[in-house]
């Protein structure tokens, strides 16, 4: 990976909408959908840093025509830069909150009724 010379943040911000909007336009989406369904965060998170994976490719003609067997080196950078980005992007897990149920008035007044409730109640 190497770092590519783009002057500023608002420059390469420009470049990542400009990018989205066409591979949105391409599969036939909205940008919004195709940023959240198709493209993976760290990328672009990466590109914003300065790292991006080094062309192979002149073409994306001679991209779809390379025919390998197992992986190309470029295939290996790309999941190289997607792991190193999972564990970052990696959402904290939330904890589970005991979900407390609202007993009616009729409830609350009676005893019989709050042991009901208390004991059909998921724990």
């Amino acid at each position: 990976m190497t770092a590519e010379a783009v002057p500023g943040r608002t420059d390469r911000k420009r470049i990542v909408t400009a990018a989205i909007k066409e591979t949105a336009a391409q599969l036939g989406n909205t940008p919004a959908v195709c940023k959240a369904s198709y493209i993976w965060p760290s990328v672009v998170q990466s590109f914003e840093k300065g790292t991006v994976l080094r062309a192979h490719f002149a073409t994306i003609e001679e991209l779809i025509g390379c025919k390998t067997r197992g992986q190309h080196r470029c295939e290996k950078a790309l999941l190289d830069l997607l792991r190193s980005g999972r564990s970052a992007a990696a959402a904290v897990p939330r904890p589970t909150r005991r979900r407390e149920t609202r007993m009616s008035r009729r409830m609350r007044a009676s005893p019989r009724a709050r042991r009901l409730a208390r004991a059909f109640t998921l724990h």
